[in-house]
C-alpha cells in the first residue's frame, strides 16, 4: 500500500499499512501476551482493488507517502481508476503478495 501516493490508509496512525510481524509481536509483548503465531494470510480477493492500485500506481513515493502536489493527487486518482478497471476485468494474480497479517496471542497462565 505504500506505493500508492497520498493513499489515506498510509496516513497516521498507520493502522493498516505499517504493521509488520515484528511490530505485532512487540505489541503483544507490551500487553503481556504470549505470541502463539504471526501468520501472513493468503492474498484476499476482497483487497483486489488495493492490490491493483499499488501495482499500477506511479512509483513516486520513495520514503515519503504524502505530498501536497497536483501530480501526487493525480497519481492517486490514476491508481484508483486504473485499479477499478483491472479489478473488474482481471482476477487477482496467483503470485499476488498479501499484506494481511494475523496475530494469535494469549494471556499467560
Amino acid at each position: 500500500m505504500t506505493d500508492i501516493p497520498n493513499f489515506a490508509l498510509n496516513a497516521p496512525p498507520h493502522h493498516l499499512s505499517w504493521w509488520t510481524e515484528e511490530a505485532l509481536q512487540a505489541l503483544a509483548e507490551r500487553f503481556g501476551l504470549r505470541v502463539e503465531s504471526v501468520e501472513t494470510l493468503p492474498a484476499s480477493v476482497h483487497l483486489g482493488l488495493i492490490y491493483w492500485m499499488g501495482y499500477l500506481a506511479p512509483k513516486i513515493t520513495g520514503d515519503r507517502f504524502f505530498r501536497d502536489s497536483w501530480g501526487w493527487y493525480g497519481a492517486l486518482v490514476w491508481s484508483w481508476l486504473a485499479g477499478r478497471v483491472c479489478n473488474a476485468l482481471r482476477r487477482l494474480p496467483a503470485q499476488a503478495y498479501s499484506f494481511e497479517l494475523l496475530l494469535v496471542a494469549r494471556k499467560p497462565g
